[in-house]
């Protein structure tokens, strides 16, 4: 949250409604900044990034994908610098690992599938549908596939219902936790999956 209201020109960002649908977008997006840390070479990604936000339009997928990316190697504890445009070609990040190895990152955007794309738009359909004061703690939900409009309604119905520590599955196709807020970290932290998923969730994939 501290890292989305500090980027350049958010101060202007405001959503006809605040939902957790545009909640979750404030944590998607302040998410990778805060991984990055205080790091002044990503200044250039921070301002347009913001400036998106500030004109209501997407982010500028070429800077996002330079994000998401540098977030992911910080978290793993490499020292991530943006490189600056130029007229001839550069790559996109230094990466200096902790024993002095330096790598350069060339980040290229894949083509989203039709099956992704219908799971990301159905998916914020489904954050959206929660409103504020339907639940007072999180709620983790891990789907076999978030593209099925049936399953994703299942499991809501199933959530509402749940209340802290409690669990509700249909196997090896949705479950969902109830977990208290004041284990926050749990939910947003890297051990999430081993923590709160089924058994049936492959613990060794992404």
């Amino acid at each position: 949250m501290v890292s989305f209201l500090a980027l350049p020109g958010v101060a202007a960002w405001h959503p006809d409604k605040l939902l957790f649908r545009e909640l979750s977008y404030v944590f998607d997006v302040g998410l990778p900044f805060a991984l990055l840390g205080k790091n002044p070479s990503a200044e250039a990604h921070e301002k347009r990034v913001g400036n998106a936000l500030k004109l209501g339009q997407n982010l500028p997928s070429s800077d996002w994908s330079e994000v998401q990316v540098g977030a992911l190697l910080s978290s793993w504890g490499a020292n991530v610098s943006f490189v600056k445009r130029q007229s001839s070609p550069t790559p996109d990040l230094e990466v200096q690992s902790d024993n002095g190895l330096t790598v350069d990152v060339e980040v290229t955007r894949a083509e989203i599938r039709p099956l992704h794309a219908a799971a990301k738009d159905r998916l914020e359909s489904f954050a959206g549908a929660l409103l504020p004061g339907d639940v007072n703690w999180n709620l983790v939900f891990f789907f076999a596939d978030a593209s099925n409009p049936d399953e994703l309604n299942a499991a809501f119905d199933a959530a509402i219902a749940l209340r802290p520590g409690e669990f509700k599955e249909d196997s090896k196709r949705w479950a969902v936790r109830a977990v208290p807020l004041e284990h926050r970290d749990d939910v947003v932290g890297s051990e999430t999956q081993q923590l709160f998923g089924p058994d049936w969730w492959p613990s060794n994939e992404p």
